[in-house]
């Protein structure tokens, strides 16, 4: 994985256009703080850690009044 923003970007874009109610990605600082951010914004409900196996992921639940999720990455 290249671009960990860009990922953690498409799984959400990619779960949510699947009529999913969560997702998991991975687990970084960095996306944590993505995470507070979007959910200050209401663009997700909450995020948590979790264990996955040996490795921690989170899980980010959707915003259920959120008719889109028009994520994208600007610039590198």
């Amino acid at each position: 994985m290249t671009d960990p923003i860009a990922d953690l970007l498409t799984r959400m874009r990619n779960a949510f256009n699947a009529n999913r109610e969560k997702t998991t990605v991975v687990y970084s600082k960095l996306n944590i703080a993505i995470l507070d951010v979007l959910k200050r914004h209401e663009f997700i409900q909450s995020h948590s850690k979790l264990k996955v196996g040996n490795f921690d992921a989170i899980e980010v639940i959707f915003n259920p009044g959120r008719m889109s999720l028009n994520l994208k990455r600007i610039s590198k």
